[in-house]
């Protein structure tokens, strides 16, 4: 019985020692996540991990599966950065006598004004050969939309058309300045598709579903900037090669004879470069053309899901919860994940890859991305990757802590009503709980 007077010491002695702080945190996100009543109506999961300590802190719902929408990226971009090397390889060619015939790789920076501010070898390259220059079409093995893509949002820039050769994004850029009369059009071929719309409301482009028809409708005060996708088949590719190059190119089909000559590759833009862009601004394009780039390096073929499968079966083979991964991007609500397999994801990015660079990469809060005007404070402390459907939100990436530990977190959210903007600010409260007192 003697012992039972020393007990509450021992107790409070041993939690003092061996986790009351975790113990202590566990309780205060039960409070703010399972028991909040701005959250009961939705579907809400949490796998927090200290990544310092190396220990799994929290879990709600962390083994369940969630639509990730664009946190589908987080897994393109370790696949990326598991294939791909330091720089993208733009084209491959073989030389034979005066001829340089080139084919694809899948890459998605050709003419692509979002790398404007950096050099466009392919470009240069082509425009300088003295050879015939001969396009070897190699076939894109998948749909050019991914499975369980909405089909009315085709006009728009997000669902831009995957493909083996991308030239300009695959989109078209129109650009109005207000008070101004004239429409920019990039590429400048595509302005004969144009033809006078009904009036609205709003300045519009419309592109008809099937077809490279666009229809528009500006008053000279509206202002414009926008990309809508182009469908682009063998035949608009030639067109575009040769009005840009200003210079014939003929065109045959890829043929695996080709690779018993020496192969030569045009690298374009740093690797880096590529997945900032894709992850911090979440473009889909750059995601679902990331995916073909890694299939070519590493299958030797252009298609999405062959190099999921040869992802999930071997660089990623060791998830706690196998997810349903259809596309490169999360547009699909076909795919799902699970917190805690994305929090894995994250750890064995944080040790293989130099936490600077990292993070580099990341939508930083406060401060970049689609996290620019979220989680923000004088110290960045949030950095990671968001991903939005209507009815879905989830971010997940990594945390400091004023203490000095990074946790590594997923925070997943289904079937809401209400503006997302209830739900980040809920998100927030537990942010900066942990930042303060983790």
């Amino acid at each position: 019985m003697q012992i039972l007077r020393y007990l509450p010491t021992l107790l409070a002695f041993l939690c003092l020692f061996s986790g009351c702080k975790t113990y202590k945190i566990q309780k205060s996100l039960d409070k703010q996540l399972v028991k909040n009543q701005k959250l009961k109506h939705n579907f809400s999961g949490l796998a927090l991990y200290d990544a310092t300590n190396e220990k799994m802190i929290y879990k709600h719902n962390a083994e369940r599966y969630f639509i990730p929408a664009s946190n589908t990226k987080i897994y393109t971009f370790y696949t990326a950065l598991n294939t791909l090397g330091d720089s993208v390889p733009g084209i491959e060619y073989i030389i034979q006598n005066d001829t340089l015939t080139f084919w694809a790789t899948g890459a998605p920076d050709f003419l692509n004004i979002y790398f404007e501010k950096e050099r466009d070898q392919v470009l240069e390259f082509l425009k300088s050969r003295k050879e015939v220059l001969v396009f070897a079409e190699r076939p894109y093995e998948d749909p050019a939309s991914g499975y369980g893509w909405a089909w009315d949002d085709y006009n728009d820039y997000y669902s831009a058309e995957r493909s083996a050769f991308p030239i300009y994004g695959n989109v078209v850029h129109f650009e109005k300045d207000s008070g101004s009369a004239l429409l920019q059009v990039i590429p400048s071929l595509m302005a004969d598709s144009l033809t006078l719309g009904e009036p609205r409301k709003y300045p519009y482009v419309q592109r008809k579903q099937f077809a490279n028809q666009f229809e528009y409708y500006f008053q000279d005060s509206d202002a414009y900037n926008n990309e809508v996708p182009m469908i682009l088949d063998t035949k608009l590719t030639l067109e575009l090669l040769k009005d840009t190059l200003q210079k014939e190119i003929y065109q045959t089909q890829f043929d695996s004879s080709f690779l018993m000559h020496p192969v030569k590759s045009v690298f374009s833009i740093h690797t880096d470069t590529l997945l900032q862009r894709m992850m911090q601004p979440s473009d889909n394009f750059l995601a679902e053309q990331t995916i073909i780039l890694s299939s070519h390096l590493q299958l030797g073929r252009l298609t999405t899901s062959d190099m999921i499968q040869y992802t999930l079966d071997s660089l990623l083979a060791d998830l706690p919860d196998r997810p349903r991964w259809v596309d490169g991007s999360g547009l699909s609500r076909y795919n799902l994940f699970s917190p805690r397999t994305t929090v894995h994801v994250f750890h064995k990015l944080y040790h293989q890859i130099e936490e600077d660079r990292l993070f580099n990469m990341l939508a930083v809060g406060g401060k970049s991305g689609t996290l620019k005007n979220w989680y923000g404070a004088d110290e960045p402390y949030v950095f990671g990757k968001t991903g939005t459907l209507s009815n879905n939100h989830s971010v997940s990436g990594y945390l400091k802590t004023k203490s000095g530990k990074t946790l590594i977190f997923s925070f997943m959210h289904n079937n809401y009503m209400v503006y997302s903007s209830a739900i980040k600010r809920e998100m927030e409260k537990i942010f900066i709980y942990l930042r303060d007192n983790y």
